[in-house]
Order: C-alpha cells, then sequence, then structure tokens
C-alpha cells in the first residue's frame, strides 16, 4: 500500500518534499514541485477540473512551465480500461501503482483539492484562463508573467 506525507525542509530552504512510503516503510523523497508536474498529478487534476466543469488546466493555474529537468517524473501506461502510473527517477523505472493508487495518496488529493479552489476562485473573472487574463488586464496590481507561488501544504 502507497502513502505520501508532506514536510518543509527548512535547511537548506528548498520548500515542501513528499514522502513516498510503501507498506509504511520511505520509498522516495520527492520534491512537492516534481509531484504537482508529474503527468499522472497533472492528468487526475485536469479531470477533477473538467468534473466540476470547470474550463482550466493546471498547467494554466500556476504560471509558466518549468524549464528544469525534474528529478521525479511518471509516465501513463495504458493496461486494461485502466492507466498504470511508472514512477521514474532520471528517466529510469523505479516503481507501478494504478491510477487509482495515484489517486488516492493525500499528496495528490491536497494538489486536485487546490486546483479545483484555485480554478473557482478565477471562475469570477471568467470561463477560461483567456477570459480570466483578459479580465484581469486592467486590475490594479495585477501583472501577467508573475509566477503564482504554489500554495502551502500546512494550509490544508
Amino acid at each position: 500500500m502507497w502513502t505520501t506525507e508532506t514536510t518543509i525542509q527548512p535547511e537548506p530552504a528548498r520548500g515542501w518534499d513528499v514522502h513516498l512510503l510503501r507498506n509504511g516503510e520511505p520509498f522516495a523523497v520527492i520534491s512537492l514541485d516534481d509531484w504537482w508536474d508529474m503527468s499522472a498529478t497533472t492528468c487526475l487534476v485536469d479531470e477533477a477540473l473538467r468534473q466540476e466543469e470547470l474550463d482550466f488546466k493546471m498547467s494554466e493555474l500556476y504560471g509558466p512551465k518549468r524549464t528544469d529537468v525534474p528529478m521525479w517524473t511518471t509516465n501513463l501506461v495504458g493496461a486494461g480500461e485502466s492507466c498504470d502510473v511508472h514512477l521514474l527517477r532520471d528517466g529510469r523505472a523505479v516503481a507501478t501503482m494504478s491510477l487509482e493508487e495515484w489517486l488516492d495518496l493525500s499528496a495528490t488529493r491536497w494538489a486536485i483539492e487546490d486546483a479545483v479552489e484555485v480554478a473557482e476562485g478565477l471562475f469570477q473573472y471568467g470561463s477560461n484562463i483567456e477570459e480570466v487574463k483578459e479580465a484581469l488586464r486592467y486590475e490594479e496590481g495585477f501583472e501577467a508573467e508573475d509566477d503564482p507561488p504554489k500554495p502551502d501544504p500546512s494550509d490544508r
């Protein structure tokens, strides 16, 4: 059984980490940024946004795409009527779990809940990211280039 816990790493100031546990034993420590950018997380967040009838994608909600190469990634691989998640470290597969297992992880659930909350907040300005950008274009203090920070998991 897979589970996750999040912790902050104050020294050096790296931000939040996701501790991935298998059967209660430490398996991997993954930066929260990597977790949120993984294709498995993004796929599930985008699906949740569609189910909530919010015309946004996760990649639109949290600023520009990363330019660095993440250490941890995922590949989605068809498995019958569902998908398996292949967890990769530096491009090498280190674990496989079902997409349903990935969905059940607390770090993934938190990403989904936060993205839905952000999209619902933006909905007052428009039904998609282009309408929101246009509506906020002339708002005082709004700068389209700003990269909004990812939220703090301790707020949950």
